[in-house]
């Protein structure tokens, strides 16, 4: 399975590459991808006889594989999340200082120049802000179901 977070740009923030399957007391259990599929032989010389299995059993279990999926992927987002705000704090509060020093110095110039100087230093704080934000996970997650991997019956 995919999973996937964007930004509020609408770019990929987070995307992980999991696998779900059934555990020895039956239940579901999730691991990253390649360590699974190497488990599960899968590579280039794997045999294929071209018949494909009879997954009507498995579409019965989609549901679960994939809300199991969810709550994996929103608990990484979380530890995601952390490590965006640790990132944005540092040029949050670089903004916050610089619209600070420019109010200090607005009361050195004259009326008409402070009116045109409180107008830039606004605009560029409300557009640093929205580039700020738009750097945090937004939205919702997108699930993707790759493959489906059954053992020889």
């Amino acid at each position: 399975m995919q999973g996937q977070f964007s930004n509020g740009r609408g770019q990929p923030q987070l995307v992980e590459w999991l696998a779900v399957f059934a555990g020895p007391s039956g239940n579901w259990m999730v691991d990253d991808l390649l360590p699974t599929l190497e488990r599960a032989g899968v590579g280039p010389g794997m045999p294929n006889d071209g018949v494909g299995p009879d997954t009507s059993g498995l579409h019965a279990q989609l549901d679960q594989v994939v809300a199991t999926a969810r709550t994996e992927l929103d608990s990484r987002r979380l530890a995601h999340d952390a490590t965006i705000e640790h990132l944005l704090a540092e040029p949050t509060e670089r903004l916050r200082s610089w619209v600070g020093r420019r109010h200090e110095q607005g009361s050195l110039v004259d009326e008409s120049r402070r009116r045109e100087r409180d107008r830039y230093t606004r605009d560029i704080r409300t557009d640093t802000e929205e580039l700020i934000e738009s750097m945090r996970t937004t939205g919702q997650l997108l699930v993707r179901v790759l493959a489906v991997l059954v053992g020889a019956t």
